[in-house]
């Protein structure tokens, strides 16, 4: 159960660790969650209603109160079930617990991304793509179906409130148009925006603004909504069990005349976003957020954008 916890975990793409993440021996926490509208000032906007004050010596500081929504998270239970026949355990015990040390984490965390990206936050996590946070931005005047433009880009990473923090997911069909967008929209000189690590040989992915770009199967198809989306994971908290909250179990009973052993492992876990809902700038009215995405572009064909 440890080491497939540690797989779990130590796979490079997978947000988890990114996460502002707690631990529960129990199945459920609530933990504060800051409602904080606006950066401008004022009770329930900045900082939760925290305000501090310049003060002379002998003057009294200011008393606030701040104010926050208990936010309830319950660990959510995810199981797998592998079958695993007589012959393969005789063939070699060692070889089965590698496989099965290999492949199930492969599936939990599968299931864990799919729900951190979209999931419903019915008996599941949260996702990122239906939070109340989430910002889309609004297309160019006249964008074509299946398009993605320099102008949509650069508006997505100023939308974003962290935005050395966080990073583009992309759908791989929308990632491999990245290197066909010309700058400015320009398609007469065609100036490449995006080349990966600023070349096309030896690396096959690069960087946007500085933010790692990640091709990511977990994204809406190449033309929906959230096909290409700026996160910052930092924003997103997540509850596991103390430990990681992997159980394993086997039985030799339940495909008994089949003569397969049925290894059961469990896992659960909470996710969803720690804001509410976008935060208005201290000055002016421009909106951010930890969560950024492209908006559905689809019902024509495709084209890069050119």
């Amino acid at each position: 159960a440890s080491r497939i916890w540690d797989n779990v975990e130590s796979e490079p793409e997978s947000p988890l660790p990114l996460t502002d993440r707690y631990e529960t021996t129990g199945n459920s926490m609530k933990i504060p969650q800051m409602f904080e509208s606006s950066r401008k000032q004022g009770a329930g906007k900045r900082f939760a209603g925290i305000q501090t004050t310049w003060f002379d010596e002998a003057e009294e500081i200011q008393a606030t109160k701040f104010t926050t929504k208990k936010m309830s998270m319950e660990v959510h239970k995810l199981g797998a079930v592998a079958y695993v026949t007589e012959e393969m355990l005789d063939d070699g015990g060692q070889i089965t617990e590698r496989f099965l040390n290999r492949r199930v984490p492969d599936a939990i965390r599968f299931a864990v991304i799919q729900a951190f990206i979209d999931g419903s936050g019915v008996a599941k996590p949260h996702g990122v793509l239906r939070s109340d946070a989430a910002i889309e931005i609004a297309l160019e005047a006249g964008q074509g179906n299946h398009t993605i433009l320099h102008r949509n880009v650069n508006n997505m990473y100023w939308r974003n409130w962290a935005r050395s923090r966080a990073i583009w997911y992309g759908h791989p069909d929308l990632v491999q148009q990245l290197e066909f967008m010309s700058f400015n929209d320009d398609t007469a000189n065609q100036r490449p925006v995006y080349l990966p690590a600023n070349q096309v040989v030896n690396s096959p992915f690069g960087v946007l603004y500085g933010r790692p770009v990640v091709p990511y199967e977990f994204m809406p198809d190449f033309g929906s909504r959230g096909d290409l989306a700026f996160i910052d994971w930092s924003q997103y908290a997540t509850l596991t069990k103390v430990g990681g909250g992997v159980k394993t179990a086997v039985s030799i009973h339940v495909r008994f005349l089949h003569e397969e052993t049925a290894f059961r492992f469990t896992f659960r876990i909470d996710g969803r976003s720690l804001w509410p809902s976008p935060k208005e700038d201290l000055n002016g009215d421009t909106t951010r957020s930890p969560f950024v995405l492209m908006p559905a572009r689809t019902g024509g064909t495709t084209s890069s954008g050119l």
